[in-house]
């Protein structure tokens, strides 16, 4: 071999040599990457959650904003066309023909305490002789006359003080 030779075998040995310790510096790098997260594994060998990097947080923002909007859309519409619910045809919905969609009602999202509570103070409202009763925003209310306050009821006890 000529000298040249070998001159180009040696350095091309060294850079090799570089390149391999670099990727051996990588390699564990890479291995103590692994063991961290390993170590950020909980008790039930679930991976602990990241945060998302800006771009998705920024759409999972968005997304979320456009759901909220077509769910407030969504609900007005249906709040708007509500008093044509006595309109339909109870046989159009499975119901006997002699049935009467004259009590029926499209009201908030209430729960079944809400429901319950409801039910009661419009029974209250018959007996009692009060004019207005109705529901906003999750609210129920009273009122005697035209003129009088509002009255929120909250919970029976205060349909309860308003008879004693």
């Amino acid at each position: 071999m000529s000298k040249d030779t070998v001159k180009s075998l040696k350095k091309q040995n060294d850079e090799l040599k570089l390149q391999i310790d670099s990727l051996v510096v990588q390699v564990k790098k890479l291995q103590e990457d692994v063991k961290q997260s390993e170590a950020k594994e909980n008790s039930h060998g679930e991976r602990s959650k990241t945060a998302p990097d800006k771009e998705t947080a920024a759409s999972l923002q968005y997304l979320g904003n456009e759901y909220d909007e077509l769910q407030q859309l969504a609900r007005e519409q249906v709040m708007t066309v509500r008093r044509d619910v006595t309109k339909i045809n109870p046989t159009c919905i499975g119901l006997p023909a002699e049935s009467t969609m004259h009590y029926a009602g499209i009201y908030d999202h209430l729960t079944p305490k809400q429901q319950k509570l409801l039910a009661d103070t419009k029974k209250f409202k018959s007996e009692h002789d009060y004019k207005f009763c109705w529901i906003k925003n999750n609210n129920i209310f009273l009122r005697k006359t035209e003129n009088s306050q509002p009255i929120m009821i909250k919970e029976q006890r205060n349909l309860d003080t308003l008879i004693s």
